[in-house]
């Protein structure tokens, strides 16, 4: 590496005394034509001044901020990498549009099914908390007397008014209804009147 750097000062060295050798025989003679000088005078110098600044970087003595190279075809690099990276900017931003929207649509029905659940919890709660507050009075029991054909007695529950409705219309039946409802009549009276007597004493 130290040889490269050496041949690149003699090559600086040499360009230098090249370049003033030129400049003073071109002056001097006028042996060349202005343009030719102008160009290999040009040249010169972008030479001369590459090899000094590589000898600058490679020893440090100055700054590496001040380094200026040239871009040999970025730009036109970057104008052909362009369109396709505006496309896959669009590629990208449509994916993330889409990936949004359903993340959104995911979060709203997730959050009805939660609205639904705690609606239903609350209700089952309030429900619960109305009935405990409420004292249900037990139901009193009806019996009924029957006296069979051959002579002996049978109870049996009170059914509900349609089911008598719904057994067949016989003669014995009706009589049956008619003495049950004469004797449950009675039996009230009975009950009113011992209570009636228990309140006027």
């Amino acid at each position: 590496m130290k040889i490269h750097l050496l041949l690149g000062v003699v090559v600086l060295i040499l360009l230098q005394s090249a370049y003033a050798t030129s400049d003073t025989k071109a002056v001097s003679t006028n042996q060349l034509p202005m343009t030719t000088t102008r160009a290999k005078l040009t040249f010169v110098k972008v030479v001369a001044k590459k090899l000094h600044d590589l000898w600058e970087n490679y020893y440090g003595r100055s700054d590496e901020h001040t380094f200026v190279g040239r871009c040999i075809g970025v730009a036109r690099k970057i104008r052909q990498l362009l369109p396709i990276m505006i496309f896959l900017m669009g590629v990208i931003l449509t994916k993330l549009g889409f990936l949004t929207l359903f993340s959104l649509k995911t979060m709203a029905l997730l959050g009805l099914l939660l609205l639904i659940n705690a609606s239903a919890f609350a209700a089952k709660v309030a429900t619960a908390f109305a009935l405990k507050g409420e004292h249900k009075h037990p139901q009193t029991v009806h019996y009924h007397v029957h006296k069979d054909p051959l002579g002996g007695y049978y109870t049996e529950h009170s059914s509900p008014g349609w089911d008598h409705k719904s057994g067949e219309a016989s003669p014995e039946i009706d009589w049956d209804r008619v003495e049950s409802y004469n004797l449950y009549n009675k039996l009230l009276r009975q009950s009113q009147m011992r209570s009636y007597e228990e309140f006027t004493r």
